[in-house]
């Protein structure tokens, strides 16, 4: 809307600077070209900031959905825990960090016991719970810097970098007796 009222104001003083020249008006010709290049100028500065201010919403829009959609691609959407694929990029600069002497790395694999079974006696929705809930559990017991992990099915795994063996299966036992409850 402002280059065609920027066009269209231009275009006035052209008409009006032409007509001086066959018809006395109340102004000089240059006046009125003049009138119609500045007004054209400042018209298509505002076009030009509007033009900036809809690419800059439009990087945000896009800017947040490339986060969206990287997080679905890296989050299992049932556990809210990291999933395979970003297990494996991961724990990549986490071994590195521990092969170069930057600290420990200690994994645990965890496999729910008779699952198969429960979800083919209480249905998969039921099953689904019992994941989602040991995700949950995953979430709250960890440290800020551990990581869980869906591996596939009922198995999950956990990253414990900086970590001792003796904390792992102090750890593991502790998630032991709260998935038992």
């Amino acid at each position: 809307r402002y280059y065609l009222l920027a066009w269209g104001v231009l275009f006035v003083g052209i008409v009006f600077w032409v007509l001086s020249a066959y018809v006395v008006l109340p102004f000089p010709a240059v006046n009125y070209l003049l009138v119609g290049t500045v007004s054209e100028t400042l018209l298509l500065s505002f076009a030009l900031a509007d033009r900036v201010k809809i690419l800059r919403h439009t990087t945000q829009v896009l800017g947040e959905k490339v986060k969206h959609f990287r997080d679905l691609s890296q989050v299992d959407e049932l556990t809210g825990l990291y999933n395979k694929r970003s297990m494996h990029q991961l724990l990549y600069t986490e071994m590195e960090k521990s092969e170069m002497g930057q600290g420990h790395l200690v994994m645990m694999v965890l496999d729910i016991d008779h699952f198969k079974q429960y979800n083919d006696k209480f249905g998969h929705w039921a099953g689904d719970e019992v994941l989602k809930q040991t995700g949950n559990l995953l979430l709250t017991i960890l440290r800020k810097e551990d990581m869980a992990f869906r591996y596939g099915g009922e198995e999950f795994v956990v990253a414990l970098p900086d970590s001792s063996v003796e904390k792992a299966t102090n750890l593991a036992e502790r998630i032991r007796e709260e998935l038992r409850k």
